[in-house]
């Protein structure tokens, strides 16, 4: 039982809205968007849905542990893996790669109060243009 309750006390774990109001989403493409993390076994799961800025919906998984090593990422064109690794209880840094090559760091923090994720970093679109993103969600 112990094990268990270590388990579930992961502050990522629940669902995120992204605050548009709150966050400076360009190069990111998003209208509207939510985060998604589970326990799955020994490791995690997590999925990003929403609205693209052309009012097309998008989901994107993921399952792996925060170990820093790759794992597949299925559903968004521009990233076939992903790697997090846990910095301590609140922060994680994840690096998004396509055919290997980094497209996305970012370091989530989720605040001492469990209320607020956000997500900070930097992304390159497939037209080699960065963009620093930051993006803040409200637990649901």
């Amino acid at each position: 039982m112990r094990k268990a309750m270590l388990r579930t006390a992961d502050p990522f774990v629940g669902t995120w809205k992204v605050n548009t109001a709150k966050s400076e989403l360009e190069g990111l493409g998003l209208k509207s968007g939510a985060i998604y993390c589970e326990i799955l076994g020994n490791g995690i799961k997590s999925g990003f849905e929403g609205v693209d800025i052309e009012g097309k919906p998008f989901r994107s998984e993921w399952s792996g542990k925060y170990d820093g090593k790759d794992y597949s990422l299925k559903g968004n064109p521009t990233i076939d893996t992903s790697a997090m690794k846990k910095i301590d209880m609140n922060n994680i840094v994840g690096v998004d790669k396509k055919a290997g090559k980094e497209v996305a760091r970012f370091q989530y923090t989720v605040s001492k109060d469990g209320k607020t994720l956000t997500a900070t970093g930097k992304i390159i679109d497939p037209k080699g243009q960065e963009y620093n993103v930051t993006y803040v969600c409200d637990k649901q």
